[in-house]
C-alpha cells in the first residue's frame, strides 16, 4: 500500500510539472468582464480623433489633523488620468480647512520631450482653500494613472521635472493601455512611448521623431520553445508508466 500510495503521489507530480511546462510562458492575465474603453480624446486632436478632455477638482473637507486618503479621477471610462494619496502621506499646515485636488489635460510644455507622448499631458495639484500648494511627506508617495490611446500597449510615464522629463518606473495598471507610477511629487505627466503610433494616435503638439526612437520591447506571445514540449512529453510518459507499475502492485496485492 505504501508502494501505491508514493506511485499515486509521484505520478500527481510529474503531470502537474508537464501540464506546467506544455502551457508555454506566462501571458497577460484574463480579467473578468468585458472593460469597453470610451474612445480617447485629446487636448488638440488629430484628424479623425476625439476631443474635450475632462478634467477633475475634488473639495475635501477636512475633519481631522491626519491628511485623509486621496482619490481624483477623469471622467471617460476607463478614466484617462488617477490621482491616489494614501492617508497621512502629507502634512497639514495650520488653518487649513479643505484639500482641492486638481486633474488638468493640457498641451505639452515647453521643452517637449525627444521621444513620442502618447495622448495628453496632465497637470496634477493639491492645495488648500487658499490656493496654497500642499507637498507630500518625505519618503511619502502617491500613486498615478494614466491611460494612452488604445493602440499604445508599450510605454512609461515620464515627469517634467525642472524643464526635463524624467522617466519614472512604470508598472501595468491592469489594461494593456493603463500605466501607473508611484511618484514623490506632483507636476506634469504623460505616457511616452517608443511604439509606432497608428494613425490619429499621435497627440498634437509631440516630437514627431518616432523614427528615430527605439521601440520598447514587448515580450510576445506564443507558445514555449520546442524542448518545453519534449520536456512535457517525457514527463507525461513517465507518469503513465507509474501509474501502469501502481495498477499492477495493486493487483499483486
Amino acid at each position: 500500500m505504501r508502494r501505491q500510495a508514493a506511485a499515486v503521489l509521484g505520478t500527481g507530480l510529474l503531470l502537474l510539472v508537464a501540464l506546467h511546462l506544455a502551457g508555454g510562458p506566462a501571458t497577460m492575465p484574463l480579467f473578468d468582464g468585458v472593460v469597453v474603453e470610451d474612445p480617447y480624446r485629446y487636448v488638440s486632436p488629430p484628424p479623425g480623433a476625439d476631443g474635450d478632455p475632462t478634467s477633475s477638482m475634488d473639495r475635501i473637507d477636512l475633519t481631522s489633523e491626519t491628511a485623509p486618503n486621496v482619490y481624483s479621477a477623469t471622467n471617460e471610462q476607463p478614466p484617462q488620468a488617477q490621482l491616489i494619496i494614501d492617508q497621512g502621506a502629507m502634512t497639514i499646515p495650520a488653518g487649513t480647512t479643505t484639500i482641492i485636488v486638481e486633474i488638468s489635460p493640457i498641451l505639452p510644455p515647453d521643452p517637449q520631450p525627444p521621444p513620442v507622448l502618447a495622448g495628453n499631458v496632465y497637470r496634477m495639484s493639491m492645495t488648500d482653500q487658499d490656493g496654497t500648494p500642499l507637498t507630500l511627506n518625505a519618503g511619502a508617495t502617491a500613486t498615478i494613472v494614466l491611460r494612452a490611446p488604445p493602440a499604445i500597449t508599450s510605454g512609461s510615464i515620464y515627469q517634467l521635472v525642472k524643464g526635463q522629463w524624467t522617466a519614472l518606473p512604470t508598472a501595468n495598471g491592469g489594461l494593456p493601455d493603463l500605466f501607473t507610477a508611484n511618484v514623490a511629487s506632483l507636476g506634469e505627466f504623460a505616457v511616452v512611448t517608443g511604439q509606432a503610433l497608428a494613425s490619429g494616435g499621435a497627440s498634437s503638439g509631440a516630437s514627431t521623431g518616432a523614427a528615430s526612437e527605439a521601440p520598447v520591447p514587448v515580450p510576445s506571445g506564443g507558445g514555449g520553445p520546442p524542448i518545453l514540449a519534449i520536456v512535457a512529453i517525457v514527463l507525461g510518459a513517465l507518469a503513465l508508466g507509474l501509474l501502469a507499475a501502481a495498477a499492477t502492485l495493486n493487483r499483486r496485492a
